[in-house]
C-alpha cells in the first residue's frame, strides 16, 4: 500500500471514531510528534545550558539595549 493510500485509510478510519478516549490518545500522539525535530549536538546542549545558567545568575541584557547598535540598520 502506498503512503497516500495509507493516509487516506487513516483519515477514513479517524473520521468514523466515536470513542472520545481514543480520539484523545490520537491527539496526544499528534501533539508529541518529534519526527521533524532537529537533533541537538553536544555543543548545542552545552550552549543552552550555559544560557540557562546565565539567566539564573541574572546575566541578561534587555532586548532594547541589545538592539540599540543595530537600530540604524533596521530603520527603513
Amino acid at each position: 500500500m502506498s503512503i497516500p493510500e495509507q493516509k487516506l485509510g487513516l483519515i477514513k478510519w479517524i473520521s468514523k471514531i466515536e470513542d472520545a478516549a481514543l480520539l484523545q490518545q490520537l491527539t496526544s500522539i499528534k501533539n508529541n510528534d518529534t519526527e521533524n525535530d532537529v537533533p541537538l549536538s553536544a555543543v548545542d546542549i552545552q550552549s543552552i545550558e550555559k544560557g540557562k545558567q546565565q539567566v539564573e545568575n541574572g546575566q541578561t541584557t534587555a532586548y532594547k539595549q541589545m538592539m540599540k547598535p543595530y537600530e540604524k540598520y533596521l530603520q527603513g
